[in-house]
């Protein structure tokens, strides 16, 4: 019924998961980001998020199952992106900083996420489709944000959940 995406570089802590589905139900989201931050202060959390997308879509993804250990199932995807070779997309954003989220305790509406470490819901994912620009400034993240909310999904952050992001060296007693 969910899709969790998380970076390679992103180590979470132990009830991050656990807050990210609580967060969704008490925000009605249909996509909540943790605050993984891209610097000392700053997130890819984005308060505005404007550009000039085209509305062309790749296939549709697919779901693939597998049998798990529990006896029930696990679905993962094929995490394709389809590329667009017509027009550049120049995105305009603002982003959240890191003492903004501070300030905050519950689940908070926001324009778009990077795909850092979030929960997202099965019927987003088969309804947008992961996608890029080759010459564009944007992640595909970006995209994928900019087209849910243009779908009319409503995307949050929790400001409690804070995975490691290995975005620079870290100290390993930092890690720990």
């Amino acid at each position: 019924d969910y899709f969790l995406s998380y970076e390679s570089d992103v180590i979470p802590n132990k009830d991050d998961l656990k807050l990210l589905k609580e967060g969704m139900d008490e925000s009605k989201s249909d996509i909540i980001a943790g605050v993984v931050p891209y610097s000392d202060s700053s997130t890819m959390l984005y308060k505005h998020l404007c550009g000039n997308l085209k509305d062309e879509y790749g296939p549709p993804v697919e779901f693939h199952s597998l049998p798990s250990t529990c006896g029930g199932k696990i679905f993962y995807l094929d995490l394709y992106c389809e590329k667009y070779t017509k027009a550049k997309w120049q995105v305009e954003a603002s982003v959240y900083e890191i003492p903004e989220i501070d300030q905050k305790t519950r689940p908070f509406e926001v324009a778009g996420c990077a795909l850092g470490f979030t929960l997202i819901k099965r019927n987003v994912i088969e309804k947008i489709p992961f996608r890029m620009h080759p010459e564009s400034i944007a992640f595909a993240d970006v995209w994928f944000s900019w087209d849910a909310k243009r779908s009319g999904f409503k995307i949050c952050c929790h400001p409690n959940v804070r995975p490691k992001h290995l975005w620079k060296k870290w100290e390993p007693e930092r890690l720990r």
